[in-house]
């Protein structure tokens, strides 16, 4: 035992104990991000704080015997003080209907520690994401959930959102959703444009269900009374065609045209958008 030159009112211990239990020392301290010092001098304070006693065997060969018996109850201790949110899944991943505009599900836990967790804030991937946290101080063996959604927008194929949740013991816990969201109406072109003022003849836009789920068209709408959007059906549920057209003006224009579907299987519509420019002279 030596006086630490680094701070006043400490000391330097040196211990000498069976590799096995060194290197759960060290595999632990890794999984918390610590140094393996911090990690024992965490342990140690509250295993002396905890006020508890050892009944240690006679001492074998050497006083290192009585360092190893030591420190075997204290990992447990650690382990067991450190425990916190168990998640039933940390990743769902799921098939979306198609028609379906959005997704929501829960993300469960339970507190298996001896400390109350409080969930400060759940950070999520995009703007496209949204948290609630249904419970946000959650005791001991107490259970706790994590709702998350997502709602698809333009967006097709196999997505993947992310939800951080960060609770008071400095823990972040990461969440993953994967939600396979079937092609439907492909939409072309996307853009349409104007390049005078004076021109306002009418463009239009083609949207073909690619799948095998009819699915129609409910109305195709425009953001700004500078165009006017009017839809069509070629064939019910599978084909549509949206004229745009501008009312006239001298300044530059954008609009965006909202197409929407009608609910399917109790799913809200879907909508799919159409941007409209006019440019000046």
């Amino acid at each position: 035992m030596a006086t630490n030159p680094i701070g006043k009112g400490t000391k330097t211990i040196g211990i000498n104990m069976d590799a096995k239990l060194a290197d759960e020392l060290e595999k632990r301290a890794k999984s918390m991000h610590l140094s393996v010092s911090k990690y024992c001098k965490i342990i140690l304070t509250r295993w002396i704080g905890s006020g508890r006693k050892l009944k240690l065997e006679e001492r074998q060969k050497t006083g290192f015997m009585l360092v190893r018996l030591t420190l075997v109850p204290l990992v447990m201790v650690a382990c067991q003080s450190h425990a916190g949110l168990d998640w039933e899944s940390k990743s769902i991943r799921l098939k979306a209907d198609p028609g379906q505009s959005s997704v929501t599900v829960e993300f469960a836990c339970r507190n298996t520690g001896k400390d109350t967790v409080a969930i400060g804030k759940v950070k999520t991937s995009c703007g496209c994401t949204s948290a609630t946290i249904t419970k946000k101080t959650i005791a001991p063996e107490e259970q706790g959930t994590i709702r998350g959604n997502f709602v698809f927008g333009n967006r097709e194929g196999l997505q993947r959102k992310r939800f951080e949740v960060v609770t008071n013991d400095g823990k972040r816990h990461t969440l993953y959703l994967s939600v396979d969201i079937p092609r439907t109406y492909q939409v072309f072109p996307r853009r349409l444009s104007w390049n005078s003022p004076d021109d306002r003849a009418a463009k239009s836009c083609r949207m073909v269900n690619v799948s095998t789920t009819p699915i129609k068209i409910a109305s195709a709408k425009s953001s700004s009374p500078a165009f006017n959007a009017e839809l069509k059906e070629l064939r019910s549920g599978f084909e549509y065609e949206v004229l745009v057209t501008p009312t006239g003006t001298n300044n530059p224009i954008k609009a965006i045209i909202t197409v929407s579907t009608e609910p399917i299987n109790g799913h809200k519509p879907r909508t799919y958008k159409i941007y409209a420019v006019s440019k000046q002279r």
